[in-house]
């Protein structure tokens, strides 16, 4: 093989097998999304997600700015082409009417809508209202009739009878802290209060187990007039009764504690809906010195209202007319004689006359009265039931008397008495029946729509209703306020009840009728809301047409500016914008007899299209394109404005690409659908990236590959020139120039902050013409520490200039010249590894080692560019200097990274020890030493024996025995590590001296160890001891000698020895 051949093979292995030991990424101009063609051409179909269409959502004043398209960076657009339409938002969406609830959701003129048909209304309809009154009668069943609670009910099988007047029932009431009247009605309590100017606020629906508030009844008033209210009034019910006719009549009064007449009023309420009341009369019965008047009781056994005129005493009858007038029969007048002064409340059953009299402040009784053959007068009935609270009202509910304390400075209560009279208990179980009487009419009735009223307690428990128009032949089921036609009309109207269950009560009915349907009459839909424009509808129906009759449709995409009249099943594109849609049924029949049934309607729609479409290329704010219609048909856009805007977002340099978006704006909120996309263009010669093998230069005489990437444009054939410019701060930028056959060159570098090998400066050409150029440089000492540079790159061509000084954006080089000290060890000549603030013995070789590096960085210096300098400094026991710095070495910083300094250290140092440093001097270029605090260790050094210099008694002293001991004093002299204890070693010649010769030998002394010195200035520490010698005689002798050393080994001297013979 030719040698020049195989050497250019290894070089590009090598080449190529560096590049991927520096990371650098492969690059790929082939997408699934771009496809090119001949003559370099090459072509975008696809959005940023890989579709091929796209959907862009405009809501009002928010722009759609999701639909982007991806173009690689150094893309020229030379042609753009796309279609845009609008688009449903959901796709069709169905509105289907076809129940009576559909049919209630919309306006009715002339038409029913309360079945699950529309048809049209009934003319002149007549109503029949059946509250279940004492003179209810059936035609056929089983079921009851009851008068004590004014409904039908299931038969009972037993009755109950309970003392008159007994007590019978307590609960502690919750009611606010004034209360009036208390009633039972369909299971329920209803408590007055006395604690508001709000009618709405004044009755209470309670719960009846315990008396708490389940909501306020509204009230509406009307006409009814109220009475006089003072400021500090407020309004409540005094007192009232229900009447068999749905009818609550009742004495409103205004002011808590004031009955006179013009504080009262009696108003009649229609109390149908358990939660809404309406006042339908009002009546002052004041009117011909009658006065005030305080109770009012429906007799079951009369069907009269009796009134309580407590002023004179008297109880009389009254009738009340829907006028506003009422009449009282004065020969039922009676007249009652009471012990009490105010009588507050009255019920009346058969002959007898329950009333609550005030007996005295807090407390109230109940009396009897009763009619007395043909008197006039009451006569009062033995037994009084004692209630110890003030209150207003007694009701009679067909069982009990029922009433509630108006207010008590501890418990309001609710209470049931007995009456005396027996009463139903224990409904039958199954089923029974109530057939009503027949209500004749002249012709046929053909509607009726029954609206009912139940209640049941127990699970399954129910009340069924049918109603006929042919005297029961044919019975058709109907529920509440359901209107039904007949298939067998007939002039003969009857309904049905059937009770199931026990619990299960009917409350009233209420029937309207006709023979007669209108002959004209529409129904208009709600209005349906879109989020957007509506552009195309269907509609079909169900209906049925009778002869004579016609049903026709008009449907709006405007909320009814605009009417377009359909035919069933049409197909309608509306060319007006809305998105309020609404439609419209106009029934009519030439024949009342007969109308016409629309039994469905269904409506589908397609909304989703914008009008007034505005097309924003990069979101910059200028249109490319402005439509001024509605969106409803596919338009293609194409142009040079397209062209340049797309041209003006793709970036020229870099890796990747570049996501243009396509805002879109509207008229209208609306879905606005992109497809047939197709972005022509051309790659230019582009600048690609660069990348630093690690990424860091150092002054480290070392050499690291700078790599600049670079494409060749579709229509260039080679790159001639890569200039790289290095950014630096504060000096003239150093300049690489490569050019074509890797000739390379310093071009500039005034400030000499690099050096650059041009001799191995080399470069590489992928097969899809990505150009590496390798440039292998190093910093010198005069580049300062810098973070985060990029580099600028220019690009030449064979065309000509390309790319001017374009700066890459992910480089991050960093370059670093300042010098750390790490890892610092100490050790002794013994290998002794030392740490801060230990002793060390003093005069002994000390070593101290550690590494050099660039800081933040694993390279190191080369050697004898800076000093290594060793210190010492003594310190107080603080730690704060004493002296200044002693240098003890300074040497050349050696190669490699690591040190070792051995020196002799001092003999000693300060008792605070001393402070040595390693430090980095001699730096040059702005270069620092940046971390003196890591490289400090403090020692103490003591190489010095410890000196005894004086002892007490002194030798040759004469002293007198003790008695028994001698206290001995010895004072060592040691400032650096003194002995903390030491061996007293004392001999006795009146007790050791075994041999009688008067002389110590080495093995008649005794041992004593003295501990813990007194420290006091200069380093002096003074032992105390005691020794007996209590033993000698006059003139006899005593011998002593010390041993001891310090912490660090150095021996105690001048302090003796045995004296031996």
């Amino acid at each position: 093989m030719d040698p020049e051949r195989t050497k250019r093979l290894l070089s590009g292995t090598l080449l190529l097998l560096f590049l991927c030991s520096i990371g650098v990424p492969a690059l790929s101009f082939a997408a699934d999304d771009v496809s090119a063609a001949g003559g370099g051409t090459r072509h975008q179909y696809t959005f940023t997600d890989g579709s091929t269409e796209a959907i862009a959502i405009y809501h009002m004043g928010t722009p759609a700015r999701n639909v982007k398209v991806s173009m690689p960076r150094g893309a020229e657009v030379t042609d753009v082409e796309m279609t845009i339409a609008g688009a449903s938002s959901t796709g069709w969406n169905q509105i289907v009417h076809q129940s009576r609830s559909d049919w209630e959701s919309g306006e009715a003129t002339g038409v029913e809508t309360r079945s699950d048909e529309l048809t049209l209304a009934m003319d002149s309809p007549v109503k029949e209202f059946v509250p279940h009154s004492m003179y209810d009668n059936a035609s056929s069943g089983s079921a009851w009739n009851d008068n004590g609670s004014f409904s039908i009910r299931q038969p009972h099988t037993s009755n109950s009878t309970e003392t008159r007047l007994s007590a019978q029932r307590t609960l502690t009431s919750s009611i606010g802290s004034y209360a009036g009247a208390v009633m039972k009605h369909r299971g329920w309590l209803y408590v007055s209060t006395f604690d508001s100017k709000q009618i709405d606020q004044v009755v209470k629906k309670v719960w009846p187990n315990n008396m708490s508030v389940h909501s306020s009844v509204k009230i509406e008033p009307g006409n009814c007039a109220f009475p006089y209210m003072s400021t500090w009034g407020e309004y409540g019910f005094r007192g009232w009764t229900v009447g068999d006719d749905e009818r609550l009549y009742a004495i409103l009064g205004s002011d808590t504690y004031n009955y006179q007449a013009q504080y009262l009023r009696l108003w009649v309420l229609d109390i149908r809906y358990e939660n809404n009341w309406e006042c339908i009369q009002s009546y002052d019965l004041a009117g011909q010195q009658f006065g005030s008047y305080t109770g009012i009781s429906f007799d079951r056994s009369r069907d009269l209202f009796w009134v309580l005129h407590p002023t004179r005493r008297t109880i009389l009858p009254y009738s009340f007319s829907d006028d506003g007038t009422f009449e009282r029969d004065g020969s039922l007048q009676y007249a009652y004689f009471s012990n009490y002064n105010q009588q507050h409340g009255l019920a009346v059953e058969d002959n007898l006359f329950f009333m609550r009299s005030r007996f005295q402040y807090y407390q109230d009784r109940i009396e009897v009265y009763a009619i007395s053959g043909t008197s006039t007068t009451l006569a009062k009935q033995t037994g009084e039931a004692s209630i110890p609270a003030n209150g207003y009202g007694i009701y009679n509910d067909g069982q009990r008397l029922l009433t509630h304390d108006h207010y008590h400075y501890t418990n309001r209560y609710y209470r049931e008495f007995g009456t005396g009279w027996s009463y139903p208990i224990s409904p039958q179980p199954g089923t029974s029946n109530w057939i009503s009487e027949p209500i004749n009419t002249n012709s046929d009735v053909l509607v009726a729509n029954i609206e009912t009223v139940w209640s049941a307690t127990a699970a399954g428990d129910r009340v069924d209703h049918w109603v006929s128009a042919d005297n029961g032949t044919h019975w058709v089921q109907v529920v509440n306020n359901q209107t039904v036609h007949f298939a067998h009309p007939g002039q003969q109207l009857r309904w049905k009840l059937q009770m199931v269950g026990s619990t299960s009560v009917s409350w009233w009915m209420s029937l309207n009728y006709s023979t007669d349907y209108n002959t004209a009459g529409s129904w208009t839909s709600s209005t349906i809301t879109t989020s957007t424009q509506v552009g195309q509808m269907q509609v079909s129906w169900v209906a049925s047409t009778p002869s004579g009759t016609t049903v026709g449709v008009e449907v709006s995409n405007d909320n009814g500016s605009n009417w377009q009249t359909v035919t069933n099943n049409q197909m309608v594109t509306f060319t007006s914008q809305g998105n309020q849609l609404v439609y419209r049924v106009t029934l009519g029949s030439t024949d009342s007899s007969v109308t016409p049934t629309l039994s469905s309607f269904t409506l589908d729609y397609e909304e989703g299209y914008p009008s007034s479409v505005r097309l924003d290329i990069g979101d910059d704010g200028s249109y490319e394109y402005v439509g001024t219609d509605l969106l409803n048909q596919p338009v293609t856009l194409s142009g040079q404005n397209l062209v340049d805007a797309f041209n003006d977002n793709i970036l020229d340099n870099g890796i990747g690409v570049t996501n243009v978006t396509l805002t879109f704006l509207a008229g209208s909120p609306g879905r606005i659908r992109v497809s047939d996309l197709d972005v022509t263009y051309k790659m230019s010669t582009m600048a690609l990236d660069a990348s630093l093998e690690g990424g860091m230069l150092v002054p480290d005489g070392a050499s690291r590959v700078l790599v600049a990437r670079v494409a060749e444009g579709d229509e260039a054939d080679r790159i001639n020139q890569v200039d790289v410019e290095l950014q630096a701060t504060g000096v003239e930028n150093p300049i690489i120039r490569w050019s074509n056959g890797n000739v390379c060159s310093l071009v500039s570098d005034n400030a000499d902050l690099i050096s650059f090998d041009a001799a191995n400066c080399t470069s590489q050409e992928s097969s899809d013409g990505v150009l590496s150029v390798l440039l292998p440089l190093r910093s010198n000492w005069t580049w300062d520490d810098e973070s985060g540079i990029e580099v600028l790159l220019t690009v030449d061509d064979d065309i000509g200039r390309q790319v001017t000084r374009w700066e890459t954006e992910n480089l991050g080089m960093r370059v670093e010249n300042d010098i750390q000290l790490m890892d610092l060890g100490v050790e002794d000549e013994t290998g002794r590894v030392l740490y801060g603030n230990d002793w060390v013995r003093g005069g002994l070789e000390v070593t101290f080692h550690g590494s050099i590096s660039f800081e933040g960085t694993a390279y190191s210096p080369q050697a004898g560019q800076f000093s290594l300098e060793l210190t010492g400094q003594n310190l107080t026991m603080d730690g704060d200097p004493m002296e200044p710095e002693k240098q003890f070495h300074i040497e050349p910083n050696p190669s490699h990274g690591q040190y070792s300094i051995t020196i002799i250290s001092p003999i000693e140092s300060s008792p605070g020890g001393m402070l040595f440093r390693v430090k980095a001097v001699g730096l040059v270029n702005n270069s620092q030493f940046v971390n003196p605090g890591w490289n400090t260790v403090r020692l103490v050094l003591d190489g010095n024996s410890p000196l005894v210099i004086g002892a007490s008694p002194a030798d040759g002293d004469e002293v007198h025995k003790g008695t028994p001991s001698q206290p001995i004093r010895i004072v060592v002299q040691d400032s650096v590590d003194p002995p903390t204890q030491l061996d007293l070693r004392y001999w006795v010649e009146g007790q050791h001296d075994l041999d009688y010769d008067g002389v110590p030998d080495w093995n008649e002394y005794s041992y004593l160890t003295m501990n813990t010195p007194e420290v006091q200035p200069g380093g002096l520490n003074i032992f105390e001891g005691l020794i007996q010698d209590h033993m000698n005689h006059h003139g006899e002798k005593v011998s002593l000698y010390i041993e001891g050393e310090d912490a660090q080994g150095n021996a105690l001297a001048m302090g003796g020895g045995p004296v031996c013979p």
